[in-house]
């Protein structure tokens, strides 16, 4: 190297990199965070369109019993239904099956697969 005295370029040598005012220093590269896209656990909206539907059917099965038994058991049922977040489509096509692993009776929920039909069409 000719001559001993200061390095032409101190930066490219490790030395501390000093800047002139109004400059910007070197360019940095943005740091990347990570974002968590979990999925947010809600409590269940009873005032959503496809609740109101249920719970206006439900409803309007009440309103046209007399029997306390019934009325007990529509209540009931409606109750599971907004729990199971099912829809009016989903009533009118449940199996048997299906109505018993919510514990509504045969019966009834025969009733409710066939009254939602015809509370859809009102």
């Amino acid at each position: 190297m000719p001559g001993q005295g200061a390095m032409p370029y101190p930066f490219m040598y490790g030395y501390p990199h000093y800047t002139i005012p109004g400059m910007q220093g070197p360019p940095t590269t943005p740091v990347r965070h990570q974002q968590s896209h979990a999925l947010q656990s809600s409590p269940i909206d009873i005032n959503s369109t496809a609740n109101q539907d249920v719970s206006g059917f439900m409803n309007w099965m009440i309103e046209r019993t007399s029997d306390e038994r019934e009325v007990e058991a529509l209540i009931q049922a409606k109750e599971t239904l907004l729990e199971a977040m099912a829809d009016l489509d989903i009533i009118k096509n449940m199996s048997n099956t299906e109505f018993a692993e919510l514990r509504i009776p045969f019966g009834l929920g025969k009733r409710l697969a066939r009254e939602v039909k015809r509370f859809i069409k009102k």
